[in-house]
């Protein structure tokens, strides 16, 4: 199995609204933020931690302000959900630290392949499920709060499935996200399936990023037979102003 179906990978998009800090760089800004929270393993920590490896590049193209790389090292045992929320969290965290940024969207592959027992994508995550619904009531607002409007794409590494994760998210009971799937698949140039829609969230922050990737991951295990996919999640752009991504 090539190890590659065992990383996670996050490129944020957006802008600098502030000076560059020259004493920081995306690599070791990444690294002293993961290991400070317990989440890089280290030869000191034994490997028992969320992420074997990281790799980091600072404005490594045009659009993108910072991207990074983690290696799980191992499949996701069934309780568990994707550890999306604090890569996401850590990867912004780190961005940041650099400088002032206005995020403005990201795409984040993730490893199917990890979620799943050899020979099956079908075996029971319900308790990965549940931890995630529990999660979400920590981002839950009153319902008199105005949600952002974001749009979505879910593109599968396999050009050839077909699948539809849009019963799965239409089934899910939580209130943070409420999403609006295009009621037909696009087709991306390169051949990859995709799904695409809108969605509204209870706010635009880097943890509700990471859970709603954690929940298009959990569903694309399930429905889906790629080995890997990539969700990109923008904010729907004000009135009179275009998005970054117009391919979005």
């Amino acid at each position: 199995m090539d190890s590659a179906t065992h990383n996670m990978r996050i490129a944020l998009h957006g802008r600098r609204t502030g000076g560059r800090d020259p004493d920081w760089e995306a690599a070791g800004a990444f690294y002293t933020r993961a290991t400070t929270m317990g989440w890089l393993a280290t030869a000191d920590s034994g490997g028992g931690r969320l992420w074997d490896t990281s790799d980091a590049e600072d404005d490594p193209e045009e659009g993108i302000i910072a991207s990074y790389e983690v290696s799980l090292g191992h499949r996701l045992p069934t309780h568990e959900p994707l550890s999306i929320i604090p890569f996401m969290a850590c990867a912004f965290d780190a961005t940041h630290r650099l400088g002032k940024v206005c995020l403005d969207g990201a795409d984040i592959t993730l490893p199917l392949h990890a979620m799943r027992k050899p020979e099956s994508s079908s075996f029971p995550r319900q308790h990965a499920v549940a931890s995630l619904l529990a999660t979400a009531q920590w981002y839950e607002r009153p319902s008199s709060t105005e949600k952002v409007p974001v749009v979505y794409r879910l593109a599968m590494s396999d050009s050839s499935d077909q699948s539809d994760i849009t019963p799965w998210l239409l089934e899910l009971q939580q209130e943070v996200a409420e999403f609006i799937p295009d009621p037909a698949p696009h087709r991306l140039a390169a051949g990859e399936q995709s799904a695409a829609g809108t969605c509204a969230l209870v706010e635009w922050s880097a943890e509700l990023i990471g859970w709603t990737a954690a929940v298009f991951a959990e569903a694309a295990r399930q429905n889906c037979a790629s080995e890997s996919a990539t969700l990109t999640i923008y904010r729907a752009p004000h009135e009179g102003r275009s998005m970054t991504r117009t391919s979005l």
